[in-house]
């Protein structure tokens, strides 16, 4: 997990094109700087993360469903935290899509630690032109790194 680049998805564990579902993992580090202020001496990893984790699977989902397309999170409802998580804990995020249009999309998201459901929310993912070959470059190789399937993006 590279938390300063914010690239929080390590690997992929399950993806289902046609079911609509990706789960992703990831291992939260055991050492970063954000945990010295949340919190000295009781490090938790921050819920805000927990749902970026989660939004990063949708999109990741996304974009390797539409390439050429740059998937960013644009809402979370009934977003909820049931179970703190430490560093060094490995995670897993499920994504499920319950809506698609042409620019957004919907997915119910779950977070899973060591002790089982951390949190869950809804996520909505907004898809724009990635037209930057910079930003294309950037998805291109975490997609790669992912072993997505590999299509050559054009912007749409």
């Amino acid at each position: 997990m590279e938390i300063e680049r914010f690239q929080l998805v390590d690997k992929l564990l399950a993806y289902e094109p046609t079911a609509g579902r990706m789960r992703c993992g990831g291992s939260i580090p055991l050492a970063a700087p954000l945990f010295d202020g949340h919190f000295p001496g009781h490090p938790l990893f921050p819920g805000v993360l927990q749902l970026e984790f989660m939004g990063q699977a949708a999109s990741l989902f996304l974009m390797a469903q539409r390439p050429g397309r740059l998937a960013i999170l644009v809402g979370v409802e009934r977003a909820r935290f049931r179970r703190m998580l430490l560093p060094g804990a490995a995670i897993e995020a499920e994504a499920s899509l319950t809506y698609e249009s042409r620019s957004l999309a919907v997915f119910a998201c779950e977070l899973h630690g060591p002790e089982g459901l951390s949190a869950s929310a809804d996520i909505r993912v907004a898809l724009t032109s990635a037209e930057n070959p910079a930003t294309i470059e950037h998805i291109e190789a975490w997609l790669h790194r992912l072993n997505l399937p590999a299509r050559a993006m054009v912007a749409s």
